[in-house]
């Protein structure tokens, strides 16, 4: 079983073959300096037997100037997605080649994607407003990916912790 540490918080614990920790994928250095990444991205299978997977995006704190934060985010969730597609489809044999077993098994016509933003101070109060804006920001995003709208979330640590993805 395999931990993450990030912005304040243990995330985890995924098993080897359920994580891709693509921020620190030696392919992905590869590729360049200048791609803003997640952190990591989790295969699952949700309560209804559909395979998922989670692209989680990590911050310790809401900064002033939200354009600019949004913004960040959006291509960081953008460029996992595509490089884990591409890497997926083989179109990127190096990220092919590093991808967990259950990532190399899953079928992209119905696995469910999922955005996923936690902030570790946000208080519950602000969750609503946070998610809300985070969808409208990636409204384009989810129409040409077909990302459902109730796949994409901010948590704070307390919540993250109920999904089963922060200890």
């Amino acid at each position: 079983m395999i931990t993450i540490h990030e912005s304040g918080m243990t995330f985890g614990p995924f098993a080897s073959e359920d994580l891709y920790h693509i921020e620190n994928s030696p392919a992905l250095q590869q590729l360049g300096d200048h791609i803003k990444m997640a952190e990591f991205i989790v295969h699952s299978v949700s309560s209804d037997n559909t395979k998922q997977v989670s692209i989680i995006e990590a911050k310790s704190s809401i900064p002033r100037q939200t354009d600019d934060y949004f913004n960040d985010i959006i291509a960081k969730l953008l460029n996992a997605v595509t490089i884990l597609l591409n890497g997926s489809l083989g179109r990127l044999t190096r990220i092919n080649t590093e991808l967990p077993s259950n990532f190399c098994q899953l079928d992209w016509r119905t696995t469910a994607v999922r955005l996923i933003l936690v902030i570790k101070s946000v208080p519950d109060s602000m969750l609503p407003q946070i998610t809300d804006k985070l969808r409208m920001q990636l409204i384009t995003i989810r129409k040409t990916w077909a990302i459902a709208q109730n796949n994409i979330w901010v948590f704070n640590e307390t919540k993250a912790r109920a999904h089963g993805l922060v200890i």
